[in-house]
């Protein structure tokens, strides 16, 4: 049985601890599913838009950016499969919440924090990083990491600069350890 992930409240299945990352849900979906168990060929090509990775190396993942469906928990979602597949397997699932003012995301990060100690022993790797898109420094990632068999999840506040015009937000990430280990190369 799945563990749900959500922001207000966490279920979990009939063993207190999940085993592995696909234990773990977001809006339903598992590492491991495949998007058409949930969404038509139609769908994702016509209504999802579809970013490429350019790093570490082209045409090894895409990112599929769902933001025209009404989810139970997320603004929108995010959903990472292999460049080539066919099948589109699932190795990144990202709920994401639009935040203008940061006191108000790390609330929300704290309180998803305090949901999982519920299924987590150990406290997460908690750890700030400047933004990649912002040269001067000022833009910041506060993460807050878990790990967990074959993956991770991560609760990540994004915290933008006004003059990067980016949206500063909470992203809630599964994220197999296949996957995370290619972004790693960066």
């Amino acid at each position: 049985m799945k563990t749900l992930l959500t922001l207000f409240f966490l279920f979990f299945s009939s063993s207190l601890f999940a085993e592995d990352i696909s234990d773990f849900e977001i809006e339903g979906m598992s590492i491991g599913d495949s998007l058409f168990d949930y969404f038509s060929e139609e769908e994702i090509n016509n209504e999802f838009e579809i970013k490429l990775y350019e790093i570490p190396e082209k045409n090894k993942y895409k990112r599929i950016y769902i933001k025209n469906k009404i989810f139970k928990d997320y603004e929108y979602i995010s959903i990472d499969v292999k460049y080539n597949d066919s099948n589109y397997t699932i190795y990144g699932v990202n709920g994401m919440l639009d935040y203008s003012d940061p006191k108000n995301c790390f609330k929300k990060q704290d309180q998803i924090i305090k949901n999982l100690s519920s299924i987590f022993i150990e406290s997460p790797n908690r750890f700030v990083v400047p933004s990649s898109y912002d040269s001067t420094g000022q833009s910041k990632l506060h993460y807050a990491e878990y790990s967990v068999n074959k993956g991770f999840i991560q609760i990540i506040c994004y915290d933008f600069a006004k003059h990067t015009k980016i949206k500063s937000g909470l992203d809630v990430s599964i994220i197999s350890k296949e996957f995370q280990d290619w972004l790693d190369q960066i």
